[in-house]
């Protein structure tokens, strides 16, 4: 389930052209991640007794992510090209917060609680993406590529299926004197 609320992205990324139209890639991205879910998807720790029967949870991730893709521009027109990537990410989770809604003798309570220094979940999700890249001049370009992250496991607290859609708009610097597209 999806949170109320849009997270966000930003970062640094580098990718390197080790074939014609063949790139890997990887970076590292200061991301926050919302997410809603239902007690079948929040799995806390048999051991933890701390919360009651909770109705729904909504929390947030904030992490470092780190991506690792491979992309491959398929099309070529003028300064502009076509490309799909496809890689893994992993998250390094710096807090958690979760609010736990439930009912206590029939009234509607909430209790929040946050959690700091996280593990970390090497390669936990499966990151897909196709867009499109305008070259603005020989150095510089800017690229619109909706993505998908589809969870490979499941992280934080509640152990959460944390899966992402969105948009990446990016500004691309090229530091070469010539470049082929």
């Amino acid at each position: 389930m999806s949170g109320d609320k849009p997270g966000s992205s930003i970062g640094l990324t580098a990718d390197y052209q080790f074939a014609h139209r063949w790139y890997v890639g990887t970076g590292l991205l200061l991301s926050r991640k919302n997410y809603a879910a239902a007690p079948p998807n929040f799995h806390v720790p048999a051991n933890y007794d701390n919360l009651p029967n909770i109705d729904f949870v909504k929390g947030s991730f904030s992490m470092l992510e780190v991506p690792l893709n491979l992309r491959y521009d398929f099309s070529v027109a003028g300064n502009t090209l076509f490309f799909v990537s496809a890689g893994l990410s992993s998250y390094l989770l710096t807090s958690e917060s979760c609010n736990y809604y439930y009912q206590w003798y029939n009234q509607p309570k909430t209790k929040n609680m946050h959690y700091d220094n996280r593990p970390d979940y090497l390669f936990s999700a499966l990151d897909l993406s196709m867009g499109v890249e305008m070259g603005i001049n020989n150095s510089m370009s800017v690229l619109v590529a909706p993505y998908v992250k589809v969870p490979v496991r499941n992280i934080g607290f509640g152990q959460v299926e944390l899966s992402s859609v969105g948009i990446n708009f990016i500004f691309e610097f090229t530091p070469v004197l010539s470049r082929s597209r």
